[in-house]
């Protein structure tokens, strides 16, 4: 009975002190302070960016999980350190359209140091809602540097 206890107690410790690996949980991982996970992020509709585990699929859209802050108004201050403030807010749902049409250079020319379009086309982009994302285990205590330990695969749920 003793040895039983005893390995029913190794087993337990082993499994809560296991190290992250591809087979662990999304929310495993992400609570785990000593990893860097490297999400891709979307493009919203008002501009920013937000990461891809923030959002969602809401029918043809992709939003934010949460409610966000949104400027609505901004205002322009005067003087020689000029500067855009937001003076009023809304709060709503962050946006990312699933389908866009948009345009992109195709070709480039050198002039001089830059590169410059030369041509561009429209075509549709498409958000993708699955992605391999790399996580990196912090080598360092001030989380300076990191080491990628696997890939695993990200699935954008539906929203509840």
């Amino acid at each position: 009975m003793k040895a039983l206890f005893t390995l029913m107690a190794l087993t337990l410790t082993a499994q809560v002190f296991a190290a992250p690996s591809v087979n662990s949980s999304w929310s495993e991982l992400i609570a785990n302070r000593s990893l860097d996970i490297k999400f891709p992020v979307a493009t919203m509709n008002h501009g920013p960016v937000t990461g891809v585990d923030f959002l969602c699929i809401d029918g043809d859209i992709l939003r934010t999980k949460k409610m966000i802050e949104k400027c609505t108004k901004y205002r322009t201050t005067a003087g020689r350190n000029s500067e855009v403030k937001c003076v009023e807010t809304t709060r709503e749902f962050g946006i990312v359209e699933r389908e866009q049409r948009t345009t992109r250079c195709v070709e480039y020319s050198r002039n001089r140091d830059n590169m410059e379009c030369v041509k561009y086309e429209d075509y549709t982009y498409v958000q993708p809602t699955s992605f391999k994302v790399d996580v990196y285990k912090y080598t360092t205590p001030k989380r300076e540097n990191s080491n990628k330990i696997f890939s695993k695969r990200f699935d954008i749920a539906h929203c509840e």
